[in-house]
């Protein structure tokens, strides 16, 4: 089934595909359980309504579930990393909106052995999660009033002088030259993101100069043309 001329389609089709997914649920956990053999269509029918008409039966779980189907290409990638993650911390698919609370998410964050970076991803899949259930109205609850994300200090990642001198002349093959000199390019142009560097054509040369725009910030950059650099 689906719904095609109506002006809110795309949500009534949503929530189609968020109620077969719940009911496809349900019947996993009756099948599991032993609860459909020999059952005939109009009991199964009358066990789903039962089940359904709990308030309980749509868990966090089941709902980044149907969050994650509603996600294409990487982003899909990294609700689906987020979900197994949670799945082996705790059983997700059985707690409620309102089980996952600061403490909950403190549990968490003592639980899982990853770096800060990778739990700042998962904190910010579970916070969007939670932002669409309360405009759907599937809960009120809202763990990140106390629970703040931490914020992770980049590493310093400088070279010493003697690993830039090494890899500075560091002999490479003919099929790596190319991306030796980015390396020193990137150095020689103070430290010129790999993609605005990629990016720099012909028109980007004025005077001697190279001047462009970040590509991340739009910040204006106007760098000599040095020997080495021309090189």
């Amino acid at each position: 089934i689906k719904v095609i001329k109506h002006p809110r389609a795309g949500m009534l089709n949503n929530q189609l595909i968020a109620h077969k997914a719940d009911i496809d649920c349900l019947l996993y956990e009756l099948d599991r359980k032993g609860k459909l053999k020999g059952k005939k269509a109009s009991e199964i029918k009358d066990m789903l309504a039962e089940k359904e008409s709990d308030p309980g039966s749509m868990t966090f779980g089941k709902y980044l579930k149907l969050y994650t189907e509603r996600k294409t290409g990487l982003t899909k990638h990294t609700y689906e990393y987020t979900y197994k993650v949670l799945s082996e911390y705790e059983n997700i698919d059985t707690i409620s909106f309102e089980e996952i609370t600061p403490k909950w998410l403190e549990g968490f964050d003592s639980w899982c052995q990853s770096s800060n970076n990778t739990k700042g991803l998962h904190y910010r899949n579970i916070r969007a999660v939670f932002n669409d259930a309360i405009n759907e109205e599937i809960t009120s609850n809202y763990p990140f009033r106390k629970f703040k994300i931490k914020k992770t200090e980049p590493k310093q990642r400088s070279l010493s002088i003697e690993e830039l001198r090494k890899f500075w002349y560091w002999s490479v093959e003919p099929q790596q030259e190319k991306y030796h000199d980015m390396f020193k390019l990137t150095f020689l142009m103070r430290g010129i993101n790999i993609k605005d560097l990629c990016m720099l054509t012909k028109e980007n040369i004025r005077a001697g100069r190279i001047i462009y725009n970040r590509a991340k910030t739009g910040k204006p950059y106007s760098i000599k043309i040095e020997p080495e650099i021309q090189e």
